[in-house]
């Protein structure tokens, strides 16, 4: 078993969901809410108003916003939902299991390693220049258009890496 990995992170207010950088979880150390940035023991929420996905990185209050949206008045277009959320107001304190790479991961590197380096080679090749067509003496030599600057991420990286993507909310 590979060793623990803790991270400590800082959010904005104004949510009832916590997405963490780093997953999947171990266990979360704590949750802490302070307006005034001190982050003590008498910060921490209880573990009873929470509950943690740790497959995704997920901390989802139970009992509403983990900050609530709060007027600011004097604030110019406070309406503004984004405007009101308290910054970098939670705490998070967690642990990660530190083990390797599953094996999609790896192929979708070492795809995008090669994919780069037959990149750079092309553009070396032609002398960075965007030809798709080169004549030395009687051969005749073709680039493909992917390879030459084209796309940049080859379609079997985003195949394999779907099953890892984190959806955006």
């Amino acid at each position: 078993m590979a060793g623990l990995s803790p991270y400590t992170e800082y959010h904005p207010g104004g949510s009832e969901f916590i997405h963490l950088r780093n997953f999947p979880l171990q266990s979360v150390t704590s949750v802490n809410f302070d307006p005034g940035y001190v982050f003590g023991s008498g910060t921490i929420l209880s573990s009873t108003s929470y509950v943690v996905h740790t497959d995704r990185g997920v901390i989802q209050s139970l009992v509403g916003p983990f900050a609530p949206r709060v007027d600011r008045q004097g604030l110019v277009n406070r309406h503004v939902y984004n405007w009101t959320k308290g910054p970098r107001v939670l705490q998070v304190i967690y642990t990660v299991a530190a083990a390797a790479p599953p094996d999609d991961l790896l192929g979708a590197y070492a795809l995008l390693i090669g994919h780069w380096y037959r990149l750079i080679k092309t553009q070396v090749a032609v002398n960075f220049q965007n030809i798709r067509q080169q004549k030395f003496g009687d051969a005749f030599t073709t680039y493909n258009a992917a390879e030459s600057g084209g796309l940049p991420i080859p379609p079997d990286v985003y195949l394999l890496l779907a099953a890892h993507r984190v959806p955006n909310l």
